[in-house]
């Protein structure tokens, strides 16, 4: 929603120009005489006869700020609503889902403690604790809490800017996301080199065991005119931390209320993931792809099994009809707000963007029949402004060799066609 950096750059979205013209703005010109008198009564303000001590100040950026005068702690409060309706349907006719849920339901607290320090507490209503993590900037960037590190793009960027209402099926399948851990990041204003150990249970824990985490990623913008080419690498292995526990690797049609319909069962104790990113972002266009394979160590392989790799992908092509320019932060190399929105609050039409991806997962290998799942999106975004959107996605699965899953039948084939709408709303 908001990226916090250092004094002196953007905090809370805004340029740090803005922020220090809005605190001139609320601090009234003295005259340069009896200044000494002044600066011994700057802190106060007179209610009657009665000094009061205004050490702070509240302004709304959307959400509500608190900054101390002396500029050594600024905090933010901030909320998001996610809800959801979906239609989800199948060839065989034995799933029929019509229904509506809260995808998200979240508070927030993100701020800074002097110039070095900052925090981020986030808790979802829906489903459990978010983002909980204390960061130190300096030479380097220092993070310690349960957060997602070294992820590839879009699992590292919010769901908020993302094309789609979920994302890509390789990063629920093979378990990447947040963990407990801590990571160092080295970056500058093109590209960021991060590294980070973690453990504990994932949050795509309905796919996998506890484990031990340490993963690494690297990206890169180049700039060209009117935008940047994105250009990262990233791996990330984890072994089981108990005993009698393996990794589960499975995927749904695309919707978040779609059943399970492509599953290895608990087969692995040990998994190692190397993934590829390259897009391009040039004005109201954006072309991305991500492909990732993951290498598993089998907890009991039958005799000559050898070790499968699983692997997926995903191209993702968008277009802003009404020109606005696609977001991203070449630092960090994730999605970012598009810029230009005409709130039609204002008396503007919002950004209206359509996006189209083909999305594959593949878990068969070496024995081993999880399924391959083949999904085609299409969706229209329309941005009514900078923190509230309409989602409306189409999509259309087919999935063969998933003999695993009952729904598929005894041939373990599969299509499944979903209908989604969001209504998202983040201040």
């Amino acid at each position: 929603m908001f990226l916090l950096v250092a004094m002196g750059q953007p905090v809370f979205g805004l340029p740090a120009e803005q922020s220090s013209s809005q605190e001139k703005e609320q601090t009234p010109s003295r005259p340069p005489a009896d200044t000494q008198k002044e600066d011994s009564l700057q802190s106060h303000r007179v209610l009657g006869n009665v000094p009061v001590i205004k050490r702070f100040t509240v302004t709304w950026e959307p959400g509500p700020v608190v900054s101390f005068k002396n500029g050594k702690f600024e905090a933010q409060m901030y909320g998001r609503v996610y809800w959801d309706y979906a239609v989800i349907k199948n060839s065989d006719r034995i799933i029929d889902i019509n229904s509506s849920t809260f995808r998200a339901v979240r508070i927030g607290f993100a701020g800074r403690v002097g110039n070095f320090v900052f925090f981020k507490f986030e808790f979802d209503f829906a489903e459990k604790t978010q983002d909980l993590y204390v960061e130190w900037r300096g030479w380097a960037d220092i993070k310690l809490g349960y957060y997602r590190f070294a992820n590839p793009m879009e699992r590292a960027s919010g769901l908020a800017v993302l094309p789609f209402m979920e994302r890509a099926a390789l990063y629920g399948a093979f378990n990447l996301g947040r963990k407990w851990g801590i990571s160092l990041a080295k970056t500058d204003e093109l590209g960021m080199f991060e590294i980070g150990f973690g453990k504990g249970k994932g949050d795509n824990s309905k796919f996998s065991s506890p484990s031990n985490t340490i993963a690494a990623r690297v990206n890169r913008a180049i700039p060209i005119e009117d935008g940047y080419v994105h250009l990262a690498g990233s791996i990330t292995a984890q072994e089981i931390q108990e005993n009698n526990q393996e990794f589960i690797f499975s995927a749904q049609p695309f919707q978040r209320q779609a059943p399970v319909l492509i599953n290895t069962g608990e087969i692995a104790s040990k998994t190692i993931f190397f993934g590829l990113e390259g897009g391009v972002f040039k004005g109201p266009f954006s072309l991305v792809s991500e492909v990732g394979f993951q290498k598993t160590t089998l907890t009991s392989p039958l005799p000559g099994q050898a070790n499968p790799t699983f692997w997926g992908w995903h191209i993702t092509a968008t277009y802003f009809l009404t020109g606005e320019k696609n977001g991203y932060l070449p630092k960090y190399g994730i999605y970012a707000r598009p810029e230009g929105i005409k709130s039609v609050w204002k008396g503007g039409t919002g950004a209206v963007q359509v996006a189209v991806r083909y999305d594959y997962i593949d878990l068969v290998d070496s024995g081993i029949f999880g399924g391959i799942q083949g999904t085609f999106i299409a969706g229209v975004n329309w941005w009514l402004d900078n923190h509230i959107k309409l989602i409306f996605d189409f999509s259309r699965s087919k999935i063969t060799q998933a003999f695993l899953v009952p729904a598929n039948g005894p041939d373990g084939a599969n299509n499944v066609n979903t209908f989604g709408f969001r209504i998202q709303i983040d201040m």
